[in-house]
């Protein structure tokens, strides 16, 4: 038969899976700045930031992340857009 997989790595408490959470928000806050500063991919960024704030808005990174969106917007000439954030 198919080779067991090993789940060992697989978050199973609450615990583990918030830190899960949070590892990801903080590396897709990364990625958000590649695409935005480093590609010039205003368009990824901003999916990118959306995403953090949308579904891990209480994670650690969330404030950097509004921070970020909104320089984001700004430089785009959507300050209505930026202001808020």
């Amino acid at each position: 038969g198919p080779p067991r997989l090993d789940l060992s790595g697989v978050p199973r408490t609450p615990e583990q899976q918030h830190a899960l959470r949070t590892e990801r928000a903080a590396l897709r806050y990364e990625l958000g700045n590649a695409f935005f500063l480093a590609l010039e991919r205003a368009d990824l960024g901003r999916e990118v930031y959306a995403s953090i704030l949308d579904e891990t808005p209480d994670a650690p990174v969330a404030l950097r992340t509004r921070y970020a969106l909104a320089e984001l917007e700004a430089s785009q000439g959507r300050t209505d857009r930026a202001t808020p954030l």
